[in-house]
């Protein structure tokens, strides 16, 4: 977990959502690298995919978390991001809102659009298109019915990550244990 002080940064962060018209990309390239030295952003990460994990942040704060912890990590190679399967988890997770599983799967890059004239940036990867809107223009943009969400393994097929996940153990979640076993 994070120190106070990186708290109430990261709280301050998860608030720029609500400001009309300021775009993901802004507050993660902008804002979060610059309050966040590289060597802090997996405690940071943790941190926001825990309190994710409670489901206790209102839509704008929870999609400005998820757009932090994937471009934190924004390797040349994507499945190199060590919050991968937290990510896959959340937009698979079929009791969550389907805008926010939209949102996922375009920072994930697999967004698969029912009609493809709804994408107006086809020709830019979907990360990209999804990072320049503020939570406002995606919300507005969002229509669920047009998305194609895939099962996990489909998924993690599509992405190349191995079928066995990571574990990701929150320390405020008693069931984490029961949500990383396998069947």
């Amino acid at each position: 977990m994070v120190k106070k002080e990186d708290s109430v940064v990261l709280l301050k962060l998860l608030k720029l959502g609500e400001v009309e018209g300021k775009s993901f990309e802004s507050i993660v390239e902008e804002e979060f690298r610059s309050e966040f030295e590289l060597i802090r952003y997996h405690k940071a990460c943790y941190t926001l995919a825990s309190i994710l994990e409670l489901k206790v942040l209102n839509p704008s704060k929870r999609l400005v978390a998820f757009a932090i912890i994937r471009q934190a990590f924004s390797y040349p190679k994507f499945s190199s991001n060590p919050f991968m399967p937290f990510l896959i988890n959340a937009a698979c997770d079929e009791e969550a809102d389907k805008c926010e599983r939209a949102f996922i799967l375009h920072l994930l890059g697999c967004a698969t659009i029912k009609e493809q004239s709804y994408l107006q940036a086809a020709t830019s990867s979907l990360t990209t298109y999804v990072l320049k809107k503020s939570f406002q223009e995606f919300m507005r943009s969002c229509d669920p019915s047009k998305y194609d969400f895939p099962t996990i393994e489909g998924l993690r097929k599509k992405l190349k990550v191995n079928d066995s996940p990571e574990r990701f153990s929150s320390l405020f979640d008693k069931n984490s244990e029961k949500r990383n076993s396998r069947p």
